[in-house]
């Protein structure tokens, strides 16, 4: 089945149509993920690296759109507590462990999580159990806060 790398920027990926809005950066094709130029149900796996925070709830359905029944979109997403979050101004939304429990994420399932965190120029990370997403939220962020998270959700 096909794999779309949506917003690729520098970053191709082998096996993957490359799409980008800015055709700077080399894409397989250039595109706007508000109208992604595909039919429905063409991909089984739609990658985003640092991508969902840019767009809106439109953008969310057409990946969904063209993601398969069963598909996956991999997301990585920068943390809200994490600095990141806040250092590029064209972020749309921001993300924590419950975001994808959140209504532009209904057509998907989360199927897992990884959380990442930085500290003392070390990093360390770790997928977090479905039980403890509430817990992460309430205790920890404040000891030690994420950087970023890696999702994987399925299309349903």
């Amino acid at each position: 089945m096909d794999r779309l790398n949506l917003g690729c920027g520098g970053k191709r990926r082998s096996g993957h149509i490359n799409l980008d809005i800015d055709s700077a950066c080399g894409p397989d094709l250039v595109g706007d993920a508000f109208m992604l130029p595909f039919p429905d149900g063409k991909f089984g796996e739609v990658f985003a690296d640092n991508v969902l925070e840019h767009l809106d709830e439109r953008a969310i359905a057409e990946i969904g759109r063209v993601l398969s029944h069963g598909g996956r979109l991999r997301a990585i997403v920068p943390h809200c507590f994490g600095r990141a979050a806040y250092n590029d101004y064209t972020h749309r939304r921001f993300f924590n462990v419950n975001t994808f429990d959140s209504p532009p994420f209904s057509g998907f399932r989360l199927e897992s999580l990884v959380i990442h965190y930085s500290f003392w120029g070390g990093r360390v990370s770790f997928t977090l159990p479905k039980a403890l997403v509430a817990a992460h939220e309430r205790l920890l962020p404040g000891i030690l806060p994420p950087t970023h998270m890696e999702a994987e959700l399925v299309s349903l």
